[in-house]
């Protein structure tokens, strides 16, 4: 857990300075292919990029998850 909340935190703050990302639900699939490319041009092994895929993809189900809650819990 703390390996995922570190790579979402990487991946937050790499998007943030480089396309200027001020909110998480601004995050796109542009953003997340960038990082990869990124990490991937600074020599990250493919072992560390795939566990960093996996990270993004648990973070991107939280909030997923997340949204429906608040959407059952919503007063209409």
């Amino acid at each position: 857990m703390a390996n995922t909340m570190s790579d979402a935190q990487n991946f937050v703050k790499w998007c943030r300075s480089e396309h200027g990302v001020k909110s998480i639900s601004e995050l796109n699939a542009g953003h997340y292919v960038s990082y990869l490319a990124y990490l991937s041009e600074k020599g990250v092994s493919q072992g560390h990029r795939v566990n960093v895929e996996t990270s993004l993809r648990l973070l991107e189900k939280g909030f997923e998850e997340r949204s429906k809650r608040f959407e059952n819990n919503s007063v209409v």
